[in-house]
Order: structure tokens, then sequence, then C-alpha cells
């Protein structure tokens, strides 16, 4: 296979640097970007799928909320807020 030099700015060149693996040429790194880009978004969110697996169930339950809580919650915050600055008008 033939080959072309090309050039690119310097910070370019980092950024591509920052992306390539040891065992990979900056062909390969190109490569992937312009295959990814080919593909779509839905290809760049795939690689994260899973990525969450070794967590236990219950973390997500403590850590994060439902969304109707998250509503609740917010609501009563609005609320106090209000409440709050009516009582400093007077």
């Amino acid at each position: 296979m033939t080959s072309r030099n090309i050039s690119i700015r310097e910070d370019l060149y980092k950024r591509l640097s920052q992306l390539k693996q040891p065992n990979e040429s900056f062909s390969d790194v190109i490569q992937n970007i312009l295959d990814e880009g080919s593909k779509g978004s839905f290809s760049r969110l795939m690689k994260y799928f899973g990525s969450w697996s070794d967590f236990p169930d219950d973390f997500f339950q403590e850590n994060f909320a439902t969304p109707n809580d998250t509503r609740e919650g917010l609501s009563k915050s609005i609320n106090a807020r209000i409440q709050q600055n009516m009582g400093n008008l007077k």
C-alpha cells in the first residue's frame, strides 16, 4: 500500500497522539475516526453501553431519584424559597 505525507497543526497532532494506542499507527487512528463518523453518533454511544454494569443494583436506587421524586423535591424547594422571599418582603 502506498503512503502520503500530510501536514497537520501541532495541536491536532497532540490530539491524535492522545487517541493513539501503542500498537496503532496514526493511519489506524484516522481510519477509526473516519469509520466512527460515517456510522454516526449511535456507534459512539454504543461503546458506553454496559460501562456501569459492575455497579450494584442498589447503588442506582440509593443515588438516583425517580423523576417523580425529583419533581416533588424541586417543587418543595421552590415553594420554600417563595415563602422565604415573601417573608423578607414583610
